[in-house]
């Protein structure tokens, strides 16, 4: 199995897993106590999450919005100023501190394409 392959097919196992556990509603908003919301900006999902400790907003975004290969993902969001997001609930996942989601949405966009 090619490794890109495998990839895909562990992030589609984490997803259906945590749908298994009740981590996502039907609309794929999680419904596990918390409030974070799943939000499609120019074409790239990602989840608002909590605010870091000084209270900048925060966003975390999955590394299949990159490239199918994790390493090379982990890569361009380092380059973006994302880092790795460690939450149980979200696997193989980059968050990155953002006031503006819609810029950050189309710098995610434009790495797509590297």
């Amino acid at each position: 199995m090619k490794k890109n392959t495998k990839n895909l097919l562990l992030a589609a196992g984490a997803v259906f897993a945590a749908k298994k556990m009740g981590l996502f509603g039907d609309d794929d908003t999680p419904v596990n106590g918390t409030n974070y919301r799943k939000e499609n900006i120019e074409g790239v999902n990602m989840w608002r999450v909590e605010s870091d400790y000084y209270g900048n907003p925060r966003y975390v975004f999955h590394f299949l919005e990159l490239d199918s290969d994790y390493n090379k993902a982990h890569k361009k969001a380092l380059s973006i100023g994302a880092s790795k997001y460690r939450a149980k609930w979200f696997g193989g996942g980059f968050v990155i501190q953002s006031y503006n989601p819609k810029g950050t949405a189309k710098r995610i966009k434009a790495l797509r394409k590297k």
